[in-house]
């Protein structure tokens, strides 16, 4: 029997990513040739210092954030955002939004931790950066929460198991209620805004933090609202630009996408003659709003996970309006699980010995056909 059901399960959920990445890290690697009496692989040390010195930075920006902030965005930013994965040079934490003011909290913050570790590197190996990359994606709709590794093997001759939505949202629901000891299940995220972020990525620079474009309207709309005592260190207002838009590779089939970025290195005296040159000024939050309520409205029309932000918290809204698209597929899923809890809660699973990857290996790559194949069909 599962103790401590969840009482809303499964429910939506808003999370924010940022990714730090390496700037020249392969060609610094590439260039570090092993000479006589040299260190072994003298690249190592300052690329693998660099783990552990963004979240050493962040922990210290986070501090620093919470002394200026007012008490209301202080108190809901006690828990730091928590590491996600690393792919090659590049690490990517995950926060679990409540409020609109965690993302503007996160971000500058963010953005500071990488300003001052970027300042520390520079001493250290002057041919290495960092850039940042900032987006949102909800969950459990319009992008999926897979769990993986561990040796829990799901119970065999039930037919409810035989589903493959009640598989999934089986192991999600014992992940969350009775998670194996020692770490040995991993949460993964996968989804068409997953895919738009990495892209994103690839357009950031160690000045431009990409940012998606309902992360850009959210922050926007959050600073609007009247804040009192809220600082210069999280006001966006003027730190957001908007640079045209531009195909993403396997994104919104063509349809070009809005670069917005966070100014990372604000007060540079370079930047600033080049914007003065160029005649680049930051647009008014007034019409970053309305252009990115615009974007989403049209090209949600063809792809039903561009969505502007909302935010629940138990089952009600907080920020925002949930589309009623989103609702309903919510609610069917919610329905496939209901329609089957209660067979599974006579079910006691086990943390076997056998070999239980290849099933999630399974779950995965059925997760990942479901959601390719739903992008696909909202691409035609």
């Amino acid at each position: 029997m599962i103790n401590d059901p969840i009482e809303l399960f499964p429910s939506s959920c808003l999370r924010l990513f940022l990714s730090a990445d390496l700037v020249g890290s392969t060609a610094f690697k590439q260039a570090s040739e092993m000479g006589d009496g040299e260190k072994v692989q003298k690249w190592l040390e300052p690329i693998g210092a660099f783990f552990a010195g963004i979240q050493r930075h962040l922990d210290y920006q986070w501090g620093v954030s919470q002394k200026i902030a007012g008490d209301e965005i202080a108190d809901q930013n006690h828990e730091l955002p928590r590491f996600w994965k690393a792919a090659g040079d590049e690490v990517i934490y995950v926060m679990e939004i409540d409020s609109p003011l965690q993302p503007l909290f996160a971000v500058t913050t963010f953005g500071e931790a990488i300003s001052s570790y970027r300042r520390e590197l520079q001493e250290i190996s002057p041919n290495l950066g960092i850039k940042g990359t900032a987006w949102l994606a909800g969950f459990p709709v319009n992008n999926a929460e897979i769990v993986l590794g561990g040796k829990r093997q799901l119970p065999d001759g039930h037919p409810s198991l035989d589903d493959w939505w009640v598989q999934h949202l089986y192991k999600r629901y014992l992940y969350e209620t009775s998670p194996l000891p020692n770490g040995k299940e991993v949460l993964d995220f996968i989804g068409p805004q997953m895919d738009l972020g990495f892209r994103l990525s690839a357009k950031s620079t160690q000045r431009r933090m990409m940012l998606s474009v309902d992360l850009a309207m959210m922050l926007m709309k959050t600073c609007e609202r009247p804040q009192g005592d809220l600082a210069a260190r999280f006001n966006v207002e003027n730190r957001i630009f908007f640079d045209g838009t531009e195909t993403l590779k396997g994104v919104l089939a063509g349809l070009p996408y809005p670069l917005i970025w966070l100014d990372a290195q604000q007060g540079n005296p370079l930047n600033r003659a080049e914007d003065e040159i160029r005649g680049r000024e930051p647009p008014k939050s007034d019409k970053v709003i309305s252009f990115c309520s615009e974007f989403i409205a049209q090209a949600g029309q063809q792809h039903s996970w561009v969505i502007e932000p909302f935010i629940m918290q138990g089952g009600a809204e907080v920020f925002g309006a949930e589309p009623d698209k989103h609702s309903q597929a919510l609610s069917r899923m919610q329905q496939t699980w209901d329609n089957n809890k209660a067979v599974l809660d006579d079910v006691e699973p086990e943390d076997a010995e056998g070999d239980s990857d290849s099933l999630a290996l399974d779950v995965a790559l059925a997760a990942a056909k479901f959601l390719i194949g739903k992008t696909l069909k909202s691409d035609k």
